[in-house]
């Protein structure tokens, strides 16, 4: 949700980790675990101890 009034492009709010880890437990890879969990009006963004390599490719 962009709140044009703050000078912020989401309006997140944080939410309780283990509140979340319920629902994404089939999602998440062995080893990984969520560090912070933010909800805006409909979705959910959430960190965990993992990332991802964008935008490599071998050729």
């Amino acid at each position: 949700m962009i709140n044009f009034s703050k000078n912020s492009v989401f309006n997140l709010k944080p939410i309780n980790v283990n509140e979340v880890r319920e629902e994404v437990n089939g999602l998440l890879i062995g080893g990984e675990e969520i560090i912070a969990a933010f909800k805006t009006l409909r979705d959910q963004l959430l960190f965990t101890n993992l990332c991802m390599a964008n935008g490599i490719l071998k050729r």
